[in-house]
């Protein structure tokens, strides 16, 4: 498995064996660039979570990785396909998983294998319907119980809604997955299968996770990417959870109690 971070140029990029994806030179943001000049590459199958505290950029970069919005600079590859801007060309790679919340639970008053079932419409603009016995397959992986299949999707807990919005993305069938905060909103319970999904998917995929509660994927987490006014530091899980790297991104939130690090974060 080919999970390095590589340094990159335009005209030489490392080359691995599997599907990689390439962040060449990458400048995010709006008015002002939330991250510059970010460089990596990942491939499949492998975790990476993505810290920050709110406001740092962690679901603009993932909007900008699945082209819905372009960076101010550089470049995203999936392999040699430039991607950059283009949901159209991204969406053959990737999927995303949004930010869980009540307004987007209730905007589908349709029953779980409904929302299932009509979804590549609902996504695509009236794509072809999923077969029953892929939808079967999905919420079978995501471990949700057949007595629920026919609920109106506004009936599910917290955790079986977010569970029902990962199998959408697994429906999907492609090879990269971005997770945007998949943990929060949700009971104790809930976090623990929700984090063993997700392991069980970087398996197969590239799973890119953002997150205010990184512990309980932590064991199965290849990098991790910390961002923060501009800043960014990327490595391993050793190289990342020191004090003296998780303090540029979460200055005095990062207590260190005995021999373990506590990042102090609201969300978590």
């Amino acid at each position: 498995m080919c999970t390095d971070v590589y340094k990159l140029s335009r005209y030489n990029v490392h080359r691995c064996s599997e599907m990689r994806l390439v962040l060449d030179g990458l400048t995010i943001g709006y008015e002002r660039p939330l991250v510059s000049k970010l460089t990596a590459a990942f491939s499949k199958p492998s975790l990476i979570q993505v810290l920050g505290p709110n406001g740092s950029g962690k679901t603009t970069l993932l909007r900008t990785i699945a082209g819905l919005i372009r960076p101010l600079d550089g470049r995203v590859l999936v392999d040699d396909d430039d991607i950059t801007g283009r949901p159209d060309i991204a969406g053959k790679y990737i999927s995303m998983l949004p930010q869980m919340t009540s307004t987007v639970v209730n905007a589908f008053p349709m029953t779980l294998w409904e929302f299932l079932k009509y979804s590549r419409k609902l996504m695509n603009n009236g794509g072809s319907v999923i077969s029953d016995e892929d939808i079967a397959k999905a919420l079978e992986l995501v471990d949700l119980p057949r007595n629920i299949w026919n609920l109106n999707i506004r009936k599910l807990s917290g955790g079986q809604r977010q569970k029902a919005f990962i199998a959408r993305a697994i429906l999907s069938n492609t090879p990269i997955l971005l997770l945007d905060e998949p943990l929060s909103s949700i009971d104790p319970q809930s976090k623990i299968q929700i984090s063993k999904l997700i392991t069980k998917l970087s398996k197969t995929r590239l799973v890119i996770v953002t997150t205010h509660d990184p512990t309980l994927l932590m064991n199965a987490t290849d990098n991790i990417l910390l961002i923060n006014n501009g800043w960014y530091f990327l490595g391993s899980v050793s190289d990342v959870m020191k004090v003296e790297v998780l303090k540029n991104v979460y200055n005095e939130c990062v207590v260190p109690v005995d021999r373990c690090l506590h990042i102090v974060d609201a969300h978590a």
